[in-house]
């Protein structure tokens, strides 16, 4: 008996110094956590005022922005609403959608594109029927979609403008605005096959994609798939794992399901994700930044020669536009734009691969676009005023009337084409009329 209760109170003390073991690493954990945390937090703020005290440096100089320039960064605001609708949606065949939003700055439809204030045209002489719609589809990722801009000051938005000063009488140009978050080339493509399969036939399809191309190849270390492919397989994975009705059963995958639950938890620790990401460094091209350029060159214009292809058997003209960057400008770079250039970029695989793409790609696309290809790498050369917001091509609504400029000639040009097929169409119809007319 004496030995039972002599086992039972060191049991008693083993549990005991357990738990409290325990207990002080979840604290130590709790501790750590919360200082990475309000680190996060505080560093933008204390990181610059302990430099110039260390260094003995004295404040920048506070530079005047431009007359009636609306900076995005002091409307936390706007990054409230953009928050919101970056909870993006499952949408099949090209991953994710925005959802339906409405707010002062930033609405999407029904289906998630993003609204572009356009005026109705009227009818033509007071004729009761509808004018004919020109539709035009901008297709592409966030700098199309106007990530950091408000709905009227948009890409999108400055090019409706524009199309508006050149409608004619019985005729109304549509824009409609199917760029999404995150999207590479492939996904625009995508997007516009399933409109074309559900009959949403446009006139004139304007592709400005790049940025994320060369973003995805250099996260993957191979070019030709979306942004964050990886956590889709883990999605996917983990899916199939915790699916109570998959192939799978009994106690091996409860354990597995459980062990996979656990280690979520984990990752919404600050410090796990740290040490995990510092365990399994991300992918990087194997290749030369050179090589790397030429892969997501040629998968542009294989996209470009499927869409070509498509634009000949439905009546749309396609364009092609090559963002402009701030890899490649050539502009006077603000003291902003100046710290997302990297100290050396001339050895930063990911500058290289962005200042390479263009000169290649203007030699490729003669064969599949022709003048039907911008590129606008090298636009706001000289200029000075603040154009970009970071790395990832998101641009300034200064940007924007220059954007709209490049592209304005071959998009003038393809609207008076296609205006004058759809003449030539309706006169050969209504010269049918009366010899059919005729013959019966």
């Amino acid at each position: 008996m004496q030995t039972l209760i002599k086992i039972a109170i060191k049991a008693a003390g083993a549990l005991r110094a357990t738990c409290l073991i325990a207990g002080i690493t979840v604290m130590l954990i709790v501790v750590l956590e919360a200082s990475i945390r309000v680190y996060a937090v505080v560093k933008p703020w204390v990181a610059p005022r302990v430099e110039r005290l260390v260094h003995g440096r004295r404040p920048e100089p506070v530079v005047p922005q431009p007359a009636g320039y609306w900076d995005v960064y002091k409307h936390p605001d706007y990054f409230a609403e953009l928050n919101t609708v970056r909870h993006l949606t499952w949408e099949p065949y090209v991953y994710t959608r925005s959802p339906r939003f409405s707010g002062v700055y930033i609405n999407t439809d029904s289906i998630g594109r993003r609204v572009t204030p356009q005026p109705v045209a009227p009818p033509a002489n007071g004729s009761t029927t509808d004018p004919r719609t020109l539709k035009v589809f901008l297709m592409g990722a966030s700098t199309m979609w106007g990530y950091g801009q408000r709905d009227a000051h948009t890409i999108a938005a400055e090019v409706s403008r524009r199309l508006q000063s050149i409608v004619v009488p019985g005729e109304r140009i549509e824009i409609v605005n199917e760029s999404q978050i995150g999207y590479v080339m492939t996904q625009s493509v995508l997007t516009l096959l399933l409109e074309l399969r559900d009959g949403n036939r446009p006139d004139i399809v304007v592709f400005f994609d790049g940025s994320n191309d060369v973003a995805a190849a250099m996260q993957a270390g191979v070019a030709g798939i979306p942004q964050n492919e990886f956590k889709r397989a883990a999605d996917f994975k983990m899916g199939r794992a915790l699916d109570h009705h998959a192939y799978d059963s009994g106690l091996r995958k409860d354990v597995t399901a459980l062990a996979i639950l656990f280690g979520q938890a984990l990752d919404q620790f600050d410090l796990f994700d740290a040490v995990k990401s510092l365990a399994r460094p991300p992918a990087r091209p194997q290749q030369s930044p050179e090589q790397v350029a030429r892969d997501i060159a040629r998968r542009y214009v294989d996209n470009a020669r499927l869409v070509a292809e498509w634009g000949r058997s439905n009546d749309f003209i396609p364009i092609f536009v090559w963002p402009p960057a701030v890899q490649t400008t050539q502009k006077r770079l603000t003291p902003a734009e100046t710290y997302l250039v990297p100290p050396h970029p001339e050895k930063n695989a990911y500058f290289q691969v962005h200042r390479m793409l263009p000169g290649i790609l203007d030699s490729m696309m003669t064969s599949v676009a022709g003048a039907w290809f911008v590129n606008e790498s090298g636009l706001f050369k000289g200029d000075s005023m603040p154009m970009f917001l970071d790395g990832q091509g998101h641009q300034t609504e200064l940007a924007t009337p220059g954007v709209a400029e490049g592209i304005w000639p071959v998009l003038r040009s393809a609207v008076i084409k296609q205006r004058a097929r759809a003449a030539s169409s309706q006169l050969a119809g209504a010269t049918t009329r009366p010899a059919m007319e005729r013959a019966r």
